[in-house]
């Protein structure tokens, strides 16, 4: 496997595990994500199939949880979950670059462009790691490349 910037930094990549419930305490704030390990297999359909595996509960206690998910089309449910205005195509509308119209959601990507090239989410995506960093920071150091 290649080393990423992540490695780099600390991260540590898990693999064929599902998260199950973001866990929030009394005031509403995330505390940490529930996970279970699982296999992959395939269905009778021949489909590819994930399936937990009993006993390989556990929990990542977290701060902040971002979402980093693509499209074939346009999917409200993760939007209609959080709660989340949508634009006339249905992907997450953004008044200014990123801001959702839920405080504390930002939207990026195909959530927020529609279906497109991986190297336009990416860019996206990484601008959109400035904004919030600016936004929880007051500013950023992060390096954003001209659109």
């Amino acid at each position: 496997m290649r080393i990423s910037t992540s490695h780099e930094e600390g991260c540590e990549k898990l693999f064929q595990v599902s998260t199950k419930e973001i866990v929030k305490d009394k005031k509403g704030e995330v505390t940490a994500i529930r996970c279970v390990k699982v296999k992959v297999d395939r269905g009778p359909d021949g489909r590819l199939r994930f399936q937990d595996i009993p006993g390989t509960e556990f929990e990542i206690p977290v701060q902040r949880v971002y979402l980093a998910m693509g499209f074939l089309h346009p999917s409200s449910t993760v939007l209609d979950a959080f709660g989340v205005e949508k634009d006339t195509r249905g992907n997450a509308k953004t008044d200014r670059p990123y801001f959702t119209s839920r405080e504390k959601v930002f939207a990026c990507g195909d959530a927020r462009r529609g279906q497109s090239l991986i190297v336009t989410a990416t860019s996206d995506g990484r601008q959109c790691a400035a904004a919030v960093d600016a936004w929880l920071m007051g500013r950023t150091a992060l390096t954003v490349f001209a659109k």
